[in-house]
């Protein structure tokens, strides 16, 4: 008797949830990261405490949105090494509270593009071991790119740097945060200096900062990674957000325990402008 012909159940595709959770189950193979820790999304309304009292208490929640997107612009052109070294300590930060990877997403071709350094990286408390960097081929390749990203709700978080920006704006930003919302992973997107004047200010974000370099206190102890020279600060603005209240911080960060805290006055500061903070911890290429 002739076989029958198979029936299209038999070639039906798995639904999401099954493609996840079996996503889940071979990263867990891989780290070691239980199922059920994999499986575990952040709840509704969960944030991430800055640590600076001041801070929090501008932040609907007492701190960062978990499960949304955030983005850093530089103050200045010569800002950018602070705005990716913000987004660097934040995401320090939330691979302390999340298991998994963290993806970082660039695209190459900027001409003018900062490059993450790992030494740098782990100097400012960033485990690059964690850390998978992709590079796209170009601005729309690395927004589809951290949108696929983020609706792995494996990853412990993903962080973008877009050196010019010529697709992303209000459209590309909702649906990235619809996915981040959706799925419980944070997006921190480090935008050009300028990046409001190309796109009218108006994407849908969670929050915006603005971060510029300032110069290092006089350290007071010995620092394990680069001992000569202070903890990175940076004065710290937030500027949009739902529920904010606008305002400005001088901060500084460190490194060896993983928190910010509130820059202290500065005395005695030699005339001489130092290097600025941060840029330990990327490579500028041209």
């Amino acid at each position: 008797m002739a076989a029958s012909a198979p029936s299209k159940a038999s070639f039906r595709v798995p639904s999401r949830a099954i493609i996840m959770e079996d996503l889940r189950r071979r990263i867990s193979r891989l780290d070691g990261t239980p199922v059920a820790a994999l499986r575990d999304r952040v709840r509704p309304h969960d944030v991430m405490p800055f640590g600076v009292d001041a801070i929090d208490r501008a932040l609907p929640g007492g701190g960062l949105a978990l499960g949304a997107l955030h983005e850093v612009l530089a103050a200045d052109y010569r800002d950018r090494p602070a705005a990716l070294g913000l987004c660097t300590t934040l995401a320090a930060r939330l691979m302390q509270r999340r298991p998994g990877p963290m993806l970082w997403c660039q695209a190459g071709d900027g001409g003018d593009a900062l490059q993450p350094y790992a030494p740098g990286l782990s100097g400012l408390g960033f485990d690059p071991d964690r850390v998978t960097f992709l590079t796209a081929g170009n601005e729309q390749d690395m927004l589809w790119a951290m949108e696929e990203a983020v609706s792995c709700a494996a990853v412990a978080g993903v962080v973008g740097v877009l050196d010019k920006e010529r697709h992303y704006g209000f459209t590309a930003s909702r649906r990235l945060s619809l996915r981040a919302k959706e799925n419980g992973v944070t997006l921190l997107l480090a935008r050009p200096h300028r990046a409001p004047e190309t796109t009218g200010g108006s994407t849908a974000v969670e929050s915006r900062w603005r971060v510029a370099a300032r110069p290092s206190a006089t350290p007071t102890r010995r620092r394990v990674f680069l001992p000569s020279l202070g903890q990175p600060s940076w004065q710290l603005a937030l500027i949009y957000g739902r529920g904010i209240k606008p305002g400005q911080w001088d901060i500084e960060w460190d490194n060896e325990t993983v928190r910010f805290a509130l820059a202290a006055e500065l005395a005695d500061r030699p005339r001489a402008a130092p290097a600025r903070d941060g840029a330990d911890a990327l490579r500028h290429t041209g």
